[in-house]
């Protein structure tokens, strides 16, 4: 056996199994996101269906806010935000998807990044919108992603959370990549209030719409609009 394949293995072997396993998991979304990207504005995009969860959203965000755009598809919420007068910023997991975001609207920031692993320092975003990306991770993965967008946020930041409402987890097939499917995780309102305000955020508004196409998974879409407070312990 080679060194490098003995140091490989010697690295694989400190990593902890359900470590290893978000990881897959994380490959498989990306992989799935890949496929669909070329097709996505087409099929996917909610456009007018979610402008009422965007509008909702700025209405607690102040005009040259910097707002970060998490899960941001092919871009068209991250410009209905730029076009509102945010300093946006916007991130994919999917590189394919990154690409043709940048390539339909190149006065914004998009690069490929792992919601789980955000590189932002420190109380340096004034407002994270989170639509539609979050409830493919397990949930001890989601509650460590909130914990990061709240590390993310100022005080007195914003955060949009939209996620699907239900209970339990079920693995969709994926209509248009068949032999392909997505890992669902449900929640309640009462869940993500908990979740959130063990984070040290406040809820400000909570606003829901059912499905309105058969392509969307179908579970009522449930926005939870927060508000970034002081952690007392850091005084």
């Amino acid at each position: 056996m080679s060194d490098f394949r003995k140091n490989t293995d010697d690295r694989e072997n400190h990593i902890p199994p359900a470590k290893l396993q978000e990881d897959l998991e994380a490959e498989s979304v990306q992989e799935v996101y890949d496929g669909l990207a070329d097709g996505y504005v087409r099929n996917y995009e909610a456009g007018v269906r979610d402008k009422p969860f965007f509008d909702e959203f700025l209405s607690y965000v102040k005009v040259g806010t910097r707002l970060l755009d998490i899960g941001c598809g092919t871009g068209s919420g991250s410009k209905y935000f730029y076009d509102q007068g945010m300093r946006v910023e916007a991130v994919d997991l999917s590189e394919r998807m990154i690409q043709i975001a940048a390539g339909r609207f190149p006065m914004i920031t998009f690069r490929k990044a792992d919601i789980r692993r955000l590189s932002y320092p420190t109380g340096q975003l004034g407002a994270v919108w989170a639509g539609y990306c979050l409830f493919h991770m397990g949930r001890d993965e989601f509650k460590g992603a909130v914990a990061g967008i709240r590390r993310c946020l100022i005080s007195g930041g914003v955060f949009g959370l939209l996620m699907q409402e239900g209970q339990g987890s079920v693995e969709f097939p994926e209509p248009l990549l068949p032999g392909k499917s997505l890992m669902v995780h449900l929640y309640s309102a009462t869940e993500l209030s908990t979740i959130l305000e063990r984070n040290w955020f406040e809820i400000v508004k909570i606003i829901r719409r059912h499905p309105a196409s058969k392509l969307e998974y179908p579970y009522d879409k449930l926005l939870l609009i927060a508000r970034a407070i002081e952690n007392a312990s850091s005084r």
